[in-house]
């Protein structure tokens, strides 16, 4: 008997193509499993090895052993009447026939179906214009790395948002959803978005792999999922490529401009880029210390890396703005950094919006703030600092209405920030939006009590509305954790009620001027309890050392009542606002006088 007879007498030929198709079925299955469960990319390759050392042994099984009635036994040990093989032969026939079946299927789905969801147009109200990112699980297990995995999620992000005109929600916001029970619906309806982004990161020695996924958020539907694996020196290549493939998923059209040329502006340096990466994970906890020695590392490592420059600028920047240290270099080298990240990166959103920030609120250079905060806003749309600085820019020129407009825009990139929270609330309480102000605190206090600690305005805002008690209950929650503060709240109640008790406040801080500098703040306590003549002195120290808050106070309700004040009105034109902007401001209506103060003298 011929070779390729008894191959065929024995099935060996018809286990072959059984174990071939069955294979193939696996492979395709261990490929989605692999994608969606984020293993390794070398997963598939050992299920690959697997089966190709299995095909050899199943040839030599089914030429040695046969299957029977009562079990396998060695073909040379079965009598020929007691052989089944016929029989053993036609079932594997039939099981050849079935996975062949399945596998034309898979194969037509894998094959059609994408290119008929592509040519799919979807319905006005399908369509996909607003995306967050949720947190990346870290699948290293590795707290060490979870500066990395923050970083990949706030790379994908920017790049989102840069590259595209979709509504991309900021990192802050999304932090809540780290560790959640709540579903895809929910939390896309709670950050009003269309699609939700989903994934994973492992780092794995010097290579790195990211698994995605694209979710219609009210749908919890499945659009798209792959999985990234790369050198770690490319990861930045790796998240452009995301990004494009998103785009194209969800049919927006990307600035082909911008992300070539944000591809060549990417460093091949490794160690530069996890060092910017652990300032920015500093940074965004008011940690400016820590951001700015990470940012000068890889500064000093690569002198040509724009990112490193702008972290310093933006770090300086709010030591000074915070501390109000006028005195020291903080702002000197902020401007240089900016100015070396905008040089080196003419796109160079971070560096343009801190010399911006710059030039308003410590040069009072009103054109060349507005050409550089428009000129970031314009390079990162979605970026809420950024808009938040030039909403700022609007309203010291006294357009109160599209300021709070910016703000807002900034707060639907942003709706669960305390710190967005907080910049809502006080744009809103300069343009005299008192009602909207306490109903949203309300409820935020309803849903998370802890989180009025977060919204310093809210004192203010219950004063302005005439609810004195309520706001000096307020103030003795603040304030009134210095025992000092809150005896002299107490002694001034006592003497002259509500006002009384906010003038024995201003007069108490006042008494540690060498600690407390902030004379912005002093000068509308004294000018809420009716004290015009320390408010303006207070103001004319805040214009003498160039504090920055003090390009506000043309808008601040507190000093609604000085404004037809002579010396008032000289300081405003001594700080320099535009002469049209401050007609703008009148025009407003915001600046009435409501009733007499005593002299200013």
């Amino acid at each position: 008997m011929g070779l390729v007879s008894e191959l065929r007498r024995r099935n060996v030929l018809r286990m072959a193509a059984l174990y071939a198709v069955a294979a193939w079925l696996i492979m395709q299955v261990a490929e989605v499993v692999v994608t969606l469960a984020a293993f390794p990319e070398w997963s598939g390759q050992v299920v690959l090895v697997l089966l190709a050392i299995g095909f050899p042994i199943a040839l030599v099984v089914s030429w040695f052993y046969e299957i029977t009635p009562e079990g396998i036994s060695l073909e040379k040990d079965i009598h020929p009447d007691d052989s089944i093989r016929q029989v053993t032969g036609r079932r594997i026939d039939f099981i050849v026939i079935s996975l062949l079946s399945a596998a034309v299927i898979l194969f037509a789905w894998h094959t059609w179906w994408p290119s008929m969801l592509a040519d799919k147009s979807f319905a006005p109200d399908e369509a996909i214009s607003s995306i967050a990112v949720l947190p990346l699980r870290n699948l290293s297990n590795d707290p060490a790395q979870e500066y990395f995995v923050e970083g990949m999620q706030d790379a994908l992000i920017t790049r989102l948002s840069r590259m595209t005109e979709l509504r991309v929600i900021s990192k802050t916001s999304t932090h809540r959803y780290e560790k959640t029970d709540k579903s895809i619906p929910e939390i896309a309806r709670e950050l009003n978005v269309d699609a939700l982004i989903e994934g994973s990161v492992l780092r794995d020695a010097n290579r790195v792999r990211i698994t995605a996924k694209l979710i219609r958020g009210a749908e919890d539907e499945h659009l798209w999922a792959n999985s990234y694996d790369r050198e770690l020196d490319h990861v930045l290549t790796l998240i452009n490529e995301m990004s494009v493939a998103i785009a194209g998923e969800v049919e927006v059209t990307v600035k082909q401009q911008e992300a070539e040329e944000w591809a060549q502006n990417i460093s091949a340096n490794l160690e530069v880029h996890e060092l910017v990466l652990q300032g920015n994970y500093y940074f965004e906890r008011f940690k400016f210390d820590q951001s700015l020695r990470h940012y000068q590392q890889a500064v000093d490592l690569d002198a040509e890396f724009a990112p490193a420059h702008a972290g310093v600028a933006a770090s300086y920047l709010l030591k000074a703005f915070l501390d109000w240290n006028m005195s020291s270099d903080f702002i000197p080298k902020a401007r240089a950094a900016a100015l070396k990240a905008i040089s080196l990166d003419g796109n160079s959103a971070e560096g343009y919006s801190s010399l911006g920030f710059i030039q308003l609120y410590f040069d009072w250079d009103w054109d060349e703030a507005k050409t550089s905060l428009s000129r970031a806003l314009e390079l990162s749309p979605n970026d809420v600092h950024i808009r938040h600085a030039y909403a700022d820019y609007l309203m010291v020129m006294g357009d109160l209405k599209e300021s709070l407009n910016q703000v807002e825009l900034g707060h639907l990139y942003d709706p669960f920030s305390p710190m967005a929270g907080i910049v809502l609330g006080f744009h809103r309480i300069l343009a005299r939006q008192y009602d909207e102000v306490i109903e949203e605190v309300r409820k935020t206090i309803a849903e998370e009590p802890d989180s009025i600690v977060g919204f310093p305005y809210y004192a203010h805002d219950l004063w302005h509305k005439g609810m004195h008690e309520q706001a000096l209950a307020d103030f003795k929650r603040t304030w009134g954790s210095d025992e000092e503060l809150l005896q002299a709240m107490n002694r001034g109640f006592s003497e002259s009620g509500y006002t009384g008790a906010i003038h024995s406040l201003a007069n108490a801080l006042a008494h540690r001027s060498l600690e407390f500098q902030d004379n912005v703040t002093l000068a509308m306590l004294y000018a809420r309890a009716g004290e015009p003549g320390p408010a303006m002195e207070s103001l004319e120290k805040a214009y003498q050392n160039r504090q920055p808050q003090i390009l506000h106070i043309r808008a601040m309700p507190d000093f609604d009542e000085l404004r037809s004040a002579p010396e008032f009105q000289d300081l405003l034109r001594r700080i320099g606002f535009p002469e049209a902007s401050l007609q703008q401001a009148f025009s407003n209506g915001l600046v009435g006088v409501t009733r007499q103060l005593r002299p200013l003298s």
